[in-house]
């Protein structure tokens, strides 16, 4: 019998080239999912995703008036609050409050805005998309006595025309701000009818007389244009900065509203 034995085949180096980029490959691919994970964890613990819920306001009537409005729209078919914000200084603002005295024209002027978490679980930004049928409300009080104060609700920015800032209607006002005879008032956006009749309904259902409702209706076409909303209150001179001081930190809630309903 004869037995052939093959002639042992050396190893290409090509081959151990090829196997020592994969390794490196997968080295970094480690490497970038650690880090990953890490920047990921860092800033949940951070609070710049999934920020924790706002404190509950520093005002009883506005924290009653909005425990009463969860409940209404709890039992309310059609109706979900998806995001819980605030009404927040800018210079208490992260990130933003890089922008805090070179704002709009009056540096030295107080400003707030509505935030809610960016997408839904970032970090609290004034700059938020609202879907078609659905509905932002802040619940607060009027202002202490200033000078002058104006809420205004601007288109700031869309992804055609980039930023915009043009307000959407005439700002409510010192003169012009619906409120009841102690303070409270209601300030909803929203483009769709019926969605703003049922929030009338739960805000009227839970103490808020109907007419400390203020409504800034959104243009049906800025929804297609996938344009992002902001709502900031510009105050001017308080006659007691002691109370506006406190007014500035109380922690007004911002409720948005998601429907279903027809």
């Amino acid at each position: 019998f004869f037995f052939f034995q093959a002639p042992a085949i050396a190893e290409s180096p090509h081959r151990e080239l090829v196997t020592a980029r994969d390794s490196r490959k997968m080295l970094c691919c480690h490497l970038t999912t650690a880090a990953l994970a890490v920047l990921i964890g860092a800033s949940v613990w951070a609070g710049l995703l999934f920020p924790p819920l706002p404190p509950r306001s520093t005002d009883p009537d506005v924290a009653a008036l909005k425990d009463a409005f969860a409940a209404q729209i709890a039992a309310t078919a059609g109706l979900t609050i998806s995001g819980v914000g605030e009404l927040k200084r800018d210079r208490d603002t992260a990130g933003w409050s890089l922008l805090a005295d070179h704002f709009g024209s009056n540096p030295n002027t107080p400003y707030m805005f509505t935030v809610l978490p960016f997408l839904g679980f970032a970090l609290p930004s004034p700059i938020m998309h609202v879907r078609q049928r659905d509905a932002v409300v802040l619940l607060a009080r009027r202002p202490p006595s200033a000078e002058y104060f104006s809420f205004t609700t601007f288109a700031a920015w869309t992804p055609r025309r980039g930023v915009v800032f043009g307000s959407l209607a005439d700002s409510v006002n010192h003169l012009s701000l619906n409120a009841s005879a102690s303070g409270l008032f209601a300030h909803i956006v929203t483009s769709n009818r019926r969605t703003y009749s049922l929030v009338e309904r739960a805000l009227v259902a839970s103490g808020l007389p109907a007419a400390a409702i203020n409504l800034v209706v959104i243009p049906a076409h800025l929804h297609a244009e996938w344009t992002q909303f902001e709502t900031v209150l510009r105050l001017f001179r308080f006659a007691n900065q002691t109370e506006g001081s406190l007014y500035l930190r109380s922690h007004h809630p911002l409720l948005y509203l998601s429907a279903s309903h027809a």
